[in-house]
């Protein structure tokens, strides 16, 4: 299946993994996908930031109409947290790019998927069943 998509890090980050070869269709289903888990979270707690994690390391060349993928529900829902990006080769980076500007999106691009998470993890709050052990002398 060349996308993947599930929610990571307690439901903080929608991680969203596209791998060749794929279709422009293949990445509106997984819209759709990671729609439906930012409105159930939104639903849940209309506070709460859901950041988005896009791998496209493995993207080397894009479909026909690529510049579509601006219709991201990360770019757009009330949700919406950090667009962190991880891109290896020059076309995907240079499509995101295009992306990032055409929609006003402050997206971050990373050459791998470890810097990327490494961008995103301080940003992320602890459980809150970490956040309830804490003495109280430290809240």
């Amino acid at each position: 299946m060349p996308i993947e998509a599930d929610l990571r890090e307690n439901g903080q980050v929608v991680y969203f993994k596209i791998t060749e070869p794929w279709t422009m269709e293949e990445v509106f289903a997984g819209f759709a996908q990671t729609q439906a888990m930012r409105d159930k979270i939104f639903a849940e707690d209309p506070q709460r930031r859901v950041h988005s994690l896009i791998d496209l390391t493995e993207v080397k060349i894009a479909p026909p109409g690529a510049l579509r993928s601006r219709r991201a529900p990360g770019m757009t829902h009330a949700n919406r947290g950090e667009y962190v990006v991880a891109v290896t080769f020059p076309f995907a980076r240079e499509i995101m790019l295009t992306v990032f500007k055409v929609m006003h999106v402050d997206g971050k691009l990373f050459e791998t998927l470890d810097e990327a998470w490494a961008y995103l993890r301080p940003l992320l709050k602890p459980p809150l069943s970490e956040r309830d052990t804490e003495p109280l002398d430290k809240q």
